[in-house]
């Protein structure tokens, strides 16, 4: 919800933005024909010297710069009321009971060899004075991962055939009736369906297993309601030794959770903090090693394409003749090779993205939120390093193609005009278009149609067919990249060319439209059920946007220098006008989240959010979504057995 709110609220922003400037535009250019008389008429002087007489004219900088000013100022408060605004409406999903993490603590500081969550629940229950529902241990089950998953598909399986899901034993054949178009001939190289797959429902040998597991010193413990988790923090901070009644026991940290139960990743607790900042460290400088490399493999063939489509009488080198089969393309051949660079900065995009995700699972997050956080942040910055090269090797190029044409073909312009028409023509196609258009195929069309050619081809269980025809999660922070990069390209598109920055916030807005609507298909119908839990991605969604009104504030700094003299060089002004700007924005932000920020409260009790929620198919709890406390209370007979919750298979799961 808050994510489609987003998109709503920069589309809005964006037009705008198009309409302001083009708005500005218009009065600034009647200013100056105004000003400069008919000499700047077009039977005289070519269109772009009538643009360059323009610049010149006082009352064309002083409109653009009051235009750029009050558009810099809108875009600020706008941004701020927006981000007020989805505060609000995110601290009303606990009020709504659509939450159990407002009745969860985190606890810190447990000794590793405390498995009894009994004794635990009890102890917190006499030290806070507030009925428990119960506690669950964090274990720190790495060395032993892959014998909780078998156990647990183990389970699975068997509760499928005691609820009469199908024959989760047998196996997916194929009929002889497939379609031709599913090209069932090709059947063969795809999996040798003579070897029969390893099945899951063999006997695993876990009770040991698990009884030599230990905790990773954290556990969760559920109240009844909201208000004894709050009194229960309070209470910890004023005496951290609160639990010294439990054996081995210290000064314990009570966190409050942040995370919905399904939102856990029980798989990553174990470790230190020391070696996850380590793994941290390492994953950002493998993402800018994964982007310097791909720009160096990328920016040579980028370069020959620019050149062959405006320059045709240039004969560079045979890459292009080798890949497009192309000699000398020319511009009649330029929207072929504007697709084939959108293309690549696409798959620059999404080498980038594919990186980034195998290496925040290294990095073992224990926060779902935190994960997400990190990942829109990292692949912001690798699209803004993208955009860098892609604008350096654009200015580096203009020279060469721009200003020779600019005196020798009057439909030709100067060089400020002609960096801003190929920044504006790598920027429709490259970043706005192309991408999303062949998104769809890539992620939803062709993953489902490969996994259901291998089903199809080689003897399978139910369950593993089950897991490989399963639809992607719907993941949230590349889009929020996504759209701050498009619209960080479009504010810096103001730099230049003012008209044509307008037409580039009319892509976004057609960018935005189109992204809004295949997300919202995507989610509906082709993608697994996804919770985001928590409001901290749209939280620092907001504090990134940081950069686009910077990109703004810069741009009406450098229009107002144009007209006014500043006491101090161009270069102290800008940099006293950046760092002033995005201050002032995030301690706005900062002092807007502590005034609406509480902590989760909701006068209904546990056991009534849970009814609510299973009423609306959330079957999710602390305790179902911990895969080894649900295999500890059936193999080692630990309290009542608690059957696994599995998405997707809303019949298995029951609330106990």
């Amino acid at each position: 919800m808050l994510y489609f709110n987003w998109i709503v609220m920069i589309g809005i922003l964006a037009l705008v933005l198009m309409m302001g400037t083009l708005t500005g535009y218009v009065l600034a250019r009647g200013c100056a024909i105004d000003e400069l008389g008919k000499v700047n008429a077009p039977r005289i002087f070519p269109d772009f010297l009538q643009e360059e007489l323009w610049e010149k004219a006082d009352t064309y900088k002083f409109v653009m710069s009051t235009t750029m000013v009050l558009l810099s100022v809108f875009s600020t408060l706008y941004c701020l009321v927006c981000a007020f605004a989805q505060l609000r409406i995110s601290n009303t999903f606990v009020d709504e009971g659509f939450s159990q993490s407002a009745y969860a603590v985190e606890v810190d500081g447990l000794p590793s060899d405390l498995t009894n969550t009994d004794a635990l629940a009890n102890e917190v229950a006499m030290a806070s004075g507030e009925s428990v529902e119960g506690a669950v241990v964090a274990f720190d089950f790495s060395a032993v991962k892959s014998t909780v998953n078998r156990a647990l598909e183990k389970w699975i399986q068997d509760s499928q055939e005691r609820h009469g899901s199908g024959d989760a034993s047998g196996f997916s054949r194929q009929t002889d009736k497939t379609p031709w178009w599913h090209l069932p001939l090709l059947d063969k190289f795809i999996a040798d369906r003579s070897i029969g797959e390893t099945s899951v429902s063999e006997e695993v040998d876990v009770p040991h297993e698990l009884e030599g597991l230990k905790g990773s010193g954290r556990a969760f413990v559920v109240f009844s309601t909201a208000d004894g988790a709050a009194h229960f923090r309070q209470k910890a901070m004023q005496d951290p030794h609160l639990l010294d009644g439990l054996p081995g026991t210290g000064a314990v940290r009570v966190l409050s959770v942040h995370d919905e139960p399904v939102s856990v990743p029980w798989h990553n607790y174990g470790g230190g903090s020391f070696g996850r900042n380590m793994r941290l460290w390492g994953t950002i400088w493998a993402v800018v090693f994964v982007v310097t490399t791909w720009m160096h493999v990328y920016l040579p063939f980028a370069v020959e394409i620019i050149t062959q489509v405006h320059s045709p009488a240039k004969n560079t080198s045979s890459i292009l003749s080798m890949v497009l089969n192309v000699p000398n393309p020319g511009k009649s051949n330029s929207s072929t090779l504007s697709i084939v660079l959108s293309a690549l900065i696409g798959l620059g995009n999404l080498i980038a993205t594919k990186a980034i995700e195998a290496l925040l699972v290294w990095v073992s997050f224990r926060r779902r939120d935190n994960r997400d956080v990190t990942a829109l942040g990292l692949s912001y910055m690798a699209t803004v390093l993208g955009v860098a090269a892609n604008v350096w090797m654009t200015y580096a190029i203009v020279h060469d193609l721009k200003l020779d044409s600019a005196f020798t073909d009057h439909s030709e312009t100067g060089y400020g005009r002609a960096l801003a028409e190929q920044l504006f023509w790598l920027a429709v196609p490259g970043y706005l278009a192309v991408p999303y258009f062949f998104q769809p195929m890539v992620e939803v069309a062709f993953p489902h149609w490969f996994t259901k050619w291998i089903v199809r081809s080689k003897f399978v269980s139910q369950r593993t067919a089950n897991l490989l025809l399963e639809p992607c999660d719907f993941e949230i922070h590349w889009r929020y990249a996504n759209v701050l990069h498009s619209l960080t390209i479009c504010c810096l598109m103001l730099f230049f060319f003012y008209r044509l920055a307008s037409w580039t916030f009319m892509f976004l807005i057609i960018f935005l439209f189109l992204v809004y609507w295949q997300d919202k298909i995507k989610m509906l119908r082709f993608a697994a059920l996804t919770p985001h839990t928590s409001s901290r991605l749209s939280d620092a969604f907001a504090a990134w946007l940081v950069f686009p009104t910077t990109a703004l504030a810069s741009v009406a700094c450098w229009w107002w220098l144009k007209v006014y003299t500043s006491p101090y060089s161009w270069e102290i002004t800008m940099s006293c006008a950046i760092v002033g700007h995005a201050f002032m924005y995030l301690a706005v932000l900062s002092a807007m989240r502590c005034l609406t920020s509480k902590m989760p409260s909701s006068q209904m009790t546990y056991k009534e959010t849970l009814a609510v929620m299973a009423g609306k198919g959330h079957l999710w709890t602390y305790f179902n979504t911990n895969p080894v406390h649900c295999l500890r209370t059936k193999y080692l007979n630990e309290g009542k057995e608690c059957e696994p919750y599995v998405r997707g298979l809303k019949l298995l799961t029951r609330f106990k």
